[in-house]
């Protein structure tokens, strides 16, 4: 979860690039990102994403299917229901880890002590900083919403623990009963019928309390590009991922994900035909 795009980002350097544009286009330096979604649809056999797509976007309709609505609300054809009312439905079931995702509690039930403060291979941060940031950011987007008085903690810094700070059980513990605290503290305000869901928060350039809670639940698509322009950047690398089609931006992203590990893991593999040479591809393109 990150903060939410009220609090400037950092970033290091435009990268230019685009989300869902026309074609390839002209020759690229390293550094650039190119996320393309080309119209029209084309048959299974011929795009390697698309039963990743197909797959996923039956399982969030069955996901979807299971939600149940809230007692005396059973009979009420869904088409009768005050607009009000399917939000806050669906907003509960984001708080709740509902969806295509690992609930929250599912994630930390019986995590390893002697996992908490682990680094794995090659990242800087552990189970614990990465739950504490959560638990930051989480916080900040419900004190954003009722508290006017409230002033954000300095991005990014204070959104993560130090990077060489540690967390004894007792304090991994403390980390997931704040943010199970605050996750309450979401759903009740969502859920009493007086919370209005689209008036805009007072003091915020039109924000609303359905824009907060989305931030809280879910990855917005849009930050895509800015995960992949920061990847592009420090590797100096190209990257070109082509979503051939698809109807959700979240299954679509999915299979951009996917796709893109298989890519790493391929690009990171040794290949043992070259024994001790470098691997490179000059003379060869």
């Amino acid at each position: 979860m990150a903060a939410h795009d009220r609090v400037p980002r950092a970033h290091a350097g435009r990268v230019p690039g685009r989300l869902n544009g026309a074609g390839d286009g002209g020759n690229r330096t390293a550094g650039d990102v190119v996320i393309i979604q080309r119209p029209g649809r084309m048959p299974i056999d011929e795009a390697a994403l698309s039963a990743t797509s197909v797959e996923g976007e039956s399982r969030a309709a069955t996901e979807h299917r299971s939600v149940r609505p809230r007692t005396g609300e059973s009979s009420k054809p869904r088409d009768e229901m005050a607009t009000s009312d399917i939000l806050r439905e669906q907003l509960l079931a984001l708080i709740d880890g509902q969806g295509a995702h690992l609930p929250f509690d599912a994630a930390v039930a019986d995590f390893p002590d002697d996992a908490i403060n682990r680094l794995p291979p090659n990242v800087p941060y552990t189970p614990w900083h990465v739950l504490e940031h959560i638990r930051i950011a989480q916080r900040d987007i419900l004190e954003y919403i009722r508290n006017r008085a409230y002033l954000a903690p300095t991005w990014p810094e204070e959104y993560w623990p130090a990077r060489d700070a540690t967390a004894t059980p007792e304090q991994f513990a403390l980390t997931v009963e704040g943010f199970r605290s605050d996750r309450t503290a979401l759903h009740e305000l969502v859920a009493d019928p007086a919370t209005d869901l689209l008036t805009t928060i007072p003091n915020t350039p039109g924000h609303t309390i359905l824009r907060e809670v989305r931030l809280v639940g879910d990855l917005q698509t849009e930050l895509a590009e800015d995960f992949f322009g920061g990847f592009v950047h420090h590797a100096g690398a190209n990257l070109h991922a082509k979503v051939l089609y698809g109807r959700s931006n979240h299954h679509k992203l999915e299979a951009i994900f996917k796709c893109f590990a298989r890519a790493m893991k391929f690009a990171c593999s040794k290949d043992a035909r070259l024994k001790d040479q470098l691997p490179s591809t000059k003379g060869l393109l």
